[in-house]
């Protein structure tokens, strides 16, 4: 759905209700009553047979009303609905919510969405609570409470759980921005709302209540393009639900939704609550700049028990406090006396004067290892607000997240809210102050691994042809195991250590040779479970817990989604708490075998994203000996799939097909392949030859430096809604970049915006021409109508070549650039 339709659905400036009579008890009565009652300054049009409605004039149908319908609502009959959606694409509805609240049959659903489509009006619903926009005056909805205007947008599946956090906001006097109700979502979704709001300078942060994702490819896009710019918080409903996979079998199968969820969200770089007051409390939290780099908190308090409850919250999410040494307890020892704990969490045991907390808090903060402070105060405090004062004054000059977890009821909200109100997160228990701060350290650990640039590494080779001929001749619709020899084989064929104590060959085609794998000679130190499940929805999901038996007792499985880099696949090694203490505590070099374990998850992802037939893989046992895998059973399941890589994945996978190589005019060989997050120092080398003319040309004005964000978002790639493609030069010493050129826009969108760069050293040599053309094809590829881009007038050699390749270059006389359009309808 495109920003410019959404835009009229959310700021209308007409508005027809269907089935809005004088029955205020009916929906379209009490939206009809929602909307005058929130001053709405638009047109409406109530539709219904009565006369009159509230002192407007009715109309019978839609036909009868003059000029442009922006939203319409609905609450008519299922009879009715398909004829009222087609009136409304007729008047030049943008989109209508379907607030009826009777339950609609899946070919019902079906149907309405194909007459929205011929009509070209986009759905809300149905069972959509509404619509509310302060900024608009708008409340097309079920709230008649009249929201505080602010900048949290809030999108929720629940009508329930909206009237919920509208009135947690009113309650707690916390601003609004939007309160949207998706219903059912049979047309317009979570991914839709996401890329609007995520270009609206009047949202600071996006909130949504998840019940269950209908595109999670969609989603991922959208939502990873909107954290990169601003926070988006989840709070997921129905987490305990077992993952159906087509195939049943080993532990691996007690995967559960909400681990996948939590692998896709923490990819997206967002964050999930538990509550939907943690919606609440997440986003006041995160949009703070200071942020904690670790998890290691220091606690301060003045009582033993409070202490132990925040230890014991911290210890519930899988983090220790704070380890203090030497040499930060004797610090602690210059500034309290002899009788306090000498551990962590930090007791005092007696009521301190707040500049005494304060001298603690500047002493931890000068501490290499501390990522943050959690201050606990019971309610005995004599003058609580004076206390509260001088606390928040000097915490402002303090540079590492403080928390404080002030205990207690009426006799000390006064204080808690004088240091909220000095923006110091302020809680009534340390376990709500815990879980503040792990959101803050969650938050920031998801953004770290959205801006983290991997290291190159040499790309894999793998023996894709014996791996298809060995599914191929095994698929059917239902699920086939393959044999072990098989399955060795495909593992084999992707760099996998399989090692045997017999000759293992392909029966099945006679198109690849035989193999022998080497026999295993020493016991294992120990062993790892690892695989993956297709699950519907999600698409390959990949696994790797603690082998040996222990699978059967803990589920600390670690859970990913390909595609893998090297940092991807540390990450989610490091997600398993007990798989890390596993490994440690049976491995002497803990390091180099995780580092294993990343390059097995690698080839891992890349055989599950080749194969969309693949339903199932279970390694068992992965065994290490001597800081070395092998691998002597395997079962892989497969089935026939009606979808083709790579649109089985739910995360766009680097697109290969658009390698090709070239030649310019000048005789340089080119490669020209899409941008990977491993080409940043290539494109820093590339920038250096940038001249400030270079960068004006494609840039609109000065930039002086190549910043870290800078540098992330031109190589860290959402290749379903951009390409960016290098001109490579391959050289003695590895790759060089002489040029880049790129394709913006949104998923599905069919039109998109293109931009052509190339170094100084190599301008005039047709590198330029040659990346515009295989951005023409690309573009012809994914179905876009239509491409353009913004030139600089002045930038003459760049109009010339838009015009070789048929653009239409459009501009007044004296403006300082141009419009180059081309369109791809044939």
């Amino acid at each position: 759905m495109s920003n410019r339709y959404l835009h009229r659905v959310l700021f209308p400036k007409s508005i027809a209700v269907f089935g809005a009579g004088e029955k205020e008890t009916a929906l379209a009565g009490i939206v009809l009553n929602n909307i005058i009652s929130a001053g709405y300054k638009g047109r409406i049009f109530p539709v219904c047979p009565e006369t009159v409605v509230k002192g407007l004039k009715v109309y019978s149908g839609i036909n009868g009303i003059e000029g442009r319908i922006d939203l319409a609502v609905l609450s008519v009959s299922q009879s009715a609905l398909p004829e009222t959606i087609l009136s409304c694409g007729k008047a030049g509805a943008s989109g209508a919510v379907i607030v009826s609240r009777e339950g609609f049959p899946e070919e019902f659903r079906n149907e309405i969405l194909g007459f929205a489509r011929r009509a070209g009006v986009r759905l809300i619903g149905p069972h959509s609570w509404g619509i509310l926009n302060p900024m608009a005056d708008l409340n097309a909805g079920f709230a008649r409470q009249k929201v505080f205007p602010g900048e949290l947008a809030v999108i929720s599946q629940s009508s329930a759980i909206c009237s919920t956090i509208l009135d947690l906001s009113l309650c707690r006097k916390i601003g609004l921005s939007f309160l949207i109700g998706l219903g059912d979502m049979i047309d317009v979704d979570f991914a839709d709302l996401i890329d609007y709001l995520t270009n609206n300078s009047m949202v600071r942060a996006i909130l949504l209540h998840i019940e269950t994702l209908s595109n999670l490819r969609q989603f991922m896009s959208a939502a990873r393009a909107a954290a990169r710019i601003k926070p988006v918080i989840v709070f997921k409903t129905d987490r305990h639900r077992p993952a159906f996979s087509i195939v049943q079998q080993s532990a691996a199968d007690r995967l559960n939704e909400i681990s996948i969820y939590d692998a896709a969200f923490k990819r997206a770089g967002i964050v999930r609550v538990d509550t939907v007051e943690g919606l609440f409390d997440c986003a006041e939290l995160v949009s703070k700049k200071i942020r904690p780099k670790g998890a290691s908190l220091v606690i301060i308090t003045d009582s033993k028990t409070p202490g132990t409850m925040a230890v014991d919250a911290l210890r519930d999410r899988g983090v220790a406090p704070a380890v203090l040494d030497h040499t930060a307890i004797a610090g602690i020892d210059q500034i309290l006396s002899a009788g306090w704990s000498r551990s962590n969490p930090v007791c005092t045991r007696s009521e301190l004067a707040p500049e005494i907390f304060m001298k603690l808090v500047s002493f931890c903060q000068s501490l290499p290892d501390i990522d943050g402070v959690l201050i606990i105060l019971s309610p005995q405090i004599i003058n609580p607000e004076s206390f509260s004062g001088v606390l928040s004054s000097a915490l402002k000059e303090i540079k590492i997240p403080v928390f404080v977890a002030w205990m207690g009821g009426d006799s000390v909200y006064s204080a808690r809210r004088i240091l909220n109100d000095a923006g110091i997160s302020t809680n009534e228990t340390p376990e709500r102050a815990v879980r503040a701060f792990m959101y803050l350290y969650t938050y920031g650990k998801n953004q770290r691994l959205l801006q983290e640039i991997p290291p190159r590494v040499a790309d894999y080779r793998f023996e894709v042809s014996i791996t298809r001929n060995i599914i191929m001749s095994a698929v059917d619709r239902k699920p086939v195991a393959l044999t072990e020899t098989e399955s060795l084989n495909i593992l084999s064929a992707y760099g996998f250590p399989v090692v045997s104590t017999q000759t293992a060959g392909l029966k099945k085609d006679d198109a690849s040779k035989s193999m022998t794998f080497p026999s295993i000679v020493n016991p294992p130190d120990f062993s790892l479970v690892m695989g993956s499940r297709m699950i519907p929805a999600f698409g390959p999901v990949l696994f790797i817990g603690p082998g040996g038996g222990i699978e059967n007792i803990f589920r600390d499985w670690a859970t990913g989604l390909p595609p893998l880099n090297t940092v991807l696949a540390r990450y989610m090694l490091e997600s398993a708490s007990i798989l890390i203490q596993f490994v440690k505590a049976h491995s002497r070099e803990m390091k180099s075998n995780l580092k294993i374990c990343e390059d097995l998850l690698i080839k891992l992802s890349h055989l599950v994203a080749d194969f969309p037939e693949i339903a199932a893989i279970d390694i068992h046992p992965l065994m290490f000996t001597e800081n070395q895998a092998s691998i002597t059973d395997a079962k892989i399941v497969v089935a026939s799939s009606s979808i083709l890589s790579p649109l089985h994945l739910i995360i766009s996978p680097y697109p290969n097909q658009y390698e090709t190589t070239a030649a310019t005019k000048k005789g340089i060989a080119l490669l020209i392949r899409p941008m990977k997050p491993e080409d940043a120092n290539l494109l820093q080398e590339l920038w250096s030859t940038f001249s400030s003319r270079t960068l004006y040309y494609r840039f609109s004005k000065q930039i002086k430096e190549l910043s870290a964000e800078l540098l992330v978002s031109l190589t860290q790639i959402d290749y379903d809604r951009e390409i960016a493609l290098a001109a490579v030069q391959r050289t003695e010493s590895g790759e060089q970049m002489l040029g880049v050129g790129r394709l913006y826009g949104t998923t599905g969108a069919d039109i998109a915006e293109f931009s052509v760069v190339v170094g100084d050293p190599w301008q005039g040599h047709g590198i330029g021409a040659q990346l515009l053309s295989r951005l023409i094809f690309i573009a012809t590829d994914r179905k876009i109508k239509t491409i353009w881009g913004i030139i600089q007038r002045e930038n003459k050699n760049m109009i010339e070549l838009a015009r070789k390749l048929n653009f239409s270059i459009i501009g007044e006389p004296g403006d300082p650039q141009v419009e180059a359009t081309l369109s791809m309808l044939p």
